[in-house]
């Protein structure tokens, strides 16, 4: 059962009106002889597990996330003197956070001009790998060609040799 249909058929439970049993998705399911309180409550507590350990699991990705921006938070929450009130600090103070943001920009820019450069080497390489192979292709196809052409060669000269050996037989006899 998903998520709504056991709610549902809580609900249903709940109004302890037999009229709703027949509105009750684990119904279907029952035969008269067979409650279906059993599989409701075994299906409740899987999905309440379920949902304890999603929360869980978003806890920790919060903590995560608030741990990261940890120093960006401090910075924001600090409350700000009577002497910081004046504009001309509180600009500075934004003008340097703004500095902070772009310096981390550009970190994060050359970084991904590495990355994009890490990419167009090995595309650079694969490219370089196709070409030999393609060529090794071709050298092979030469070598199998020169190859075939040795072989007939090679028959060729052993056909002579026996006719050779054949005609020196006939005039030793003659």
């Amino acid at each position: 059962m998903n998520t709504e249909q056991i709610i549902k058929a809580l609900e249903c439970c709940y109004t302890n009106d037999s009229d709703d049993c027949y509105n009750c998705p684990y119904t279907a399911e029952s035969t008269p002889e067979m409650f279906c309180d059993k599989k409701l409550e075994r299906d409740a507590l899987a999905l309440i597990k379920e949902q304890q350990a999603q929360n869980e699991n978003l806890k920790k990705e919060n903590k995560k996330l608030l741990d990261e921006n940890k120093p960006l938070n401090l910075r924001l929450q600090t409350p700000l003197s009577p002497n910081q009130l004046n504009t001309d600090i509180y600009n500075k103070n934004l003008e340097a956070q703004i500095k902070e943001q772009e310096e981390r920009i550009k970190e994060l820019e050359a970084q991904d001009t590495e990355r994009v450069k890490h990419i167009q080497t090995l595309n650079d390489c694969r490219i370089a790998a196709e070409e030999q192979a393609r060529n090794a292709n071709a050298e092979i196809e030469e070598l199998r060609a020169y190859n075939e052409t040795l072989q007939r060669e090679n028959k060729y000269l052993r056909e002579r040799l026996a006719e050779e050996a054949e005609l020196k037989e006939d005039m030793e006899g003659l």
